[in-house]
């Protein structure tokens, strides 16, 4: 079982404070720096494979957060067609609609543009999973990865 990184820097935060005020100077450096790289599973949805699939139907539609907003109507019109749904993404509006994430999956990285909402996890093109897999997204099914948030120019923005 994996632990939620959030937690466990909680956990360890609530540890150092109770041993000495000046733990909350480490404390403090620790939160800022927070975990550069989690695990979590890819899985893969052809819908995001079709560059005509309208942008209006995933949640990072429109709001000041929404690619629609931003000029993009169709996967197709994005700078990238490697997308899917991210765990970051909490719903409507999200902050992190649009946002550039490395999945990494043994010696492979793939960098994908989050532009819909999935439960704890990444659920991309299946095109994704299969660059990461060498082919293999529909045996596989799933696959465990590494993710860390980019700058957005890996993703063509």
């Amino acid at each position: 079982m994996k632990l939620n990184p959030l937690h466990t820097t909680s956990s360890l935060l609530a540890l150092l404070l109770s041993f000495s005020p000046s733990a909350t100077t480490l404390a403090a450096a620790a939160a800022a720096a927070g975990n550069t790289t989690a695990t979590t599973l890819a899985t893969f949805d052809t819908a995001y494979d079709d560059a005509s699939l309208s942008l209006s139907t995933v949640t990072c539609s429109n709001g000041e957060n929404g690619l629609v907003t931003k000029g993009y109507n169709t996967i197709g019109d994005l700078p990238t067609k490697n997308v899917g749904g991210s765990l970051t993404i909490k719903g409507w509006n999200d902050p992190n609609c649009g946002a550039c994430y490395s999945l990494s999956y043994k010696n492979e990285t793939v960098y994908v543009l989050a532009i819909d909402v999935a439960i704890s996890q990444f659920n991309v093109a299946q095109k994704v999973l299969d660059q990461l897999t060498h082919g293999h997204a529909q045996e596989f099914g799933s696959v465990e990865v590494e993710y860390e948030k980019v700058d957005g120019e890996k993703c063509g923005l």
